[in-house]
């Protein structure tokens, strides 16, 4: 089956975009800084956690979610920083002494 190629409508040329919207400020914490969540607002820590961990990888952002007495803080970390190999611990290629063995 073909189908015929036609110009646009006026409505499909128009742009939306899909404003989203969040509960907790994820994009406007700073390293260093963190909101309390109070108990009366999430029922689950385990909640809170697994949004901390998606939004984490959905920013590229690390946070912390910590229960206190009076609700649940989520933290903002640093960003990790990725350690130089060591050249003595773990080299790119497995070297092999002899045919039967090999060790990194």
């Amino acid at each position: 089956m073909s189908y015929q190629i036609l110009p646009s409508s006026p409505e499909a040329a128009i742009e939306k975009t899909k404003k989203t919207t969040h509960k907790y400020p994820w994009k406007l914490l700073n390293v260093g800084e963190s909101f309390l969540v109070p108990p009366t607002e999430v029922t689950k820590f385990s909640t809170l956690y697994n949004s901390a961990s998606k939004m984490g990888k959905k920013l590229g952002k690390r946070f912390r979610v910590i229960q206190h007495d009076i609700g649940i803080e989520v933290a903002r970390l640093p960003d990790v920083v990725e350690q130089p190999k060591d050249e003595l611990t773990k080299p790119d290629e497995v070297v092999s002494v002899d045919k039967e063995t090999k060790y990194w």
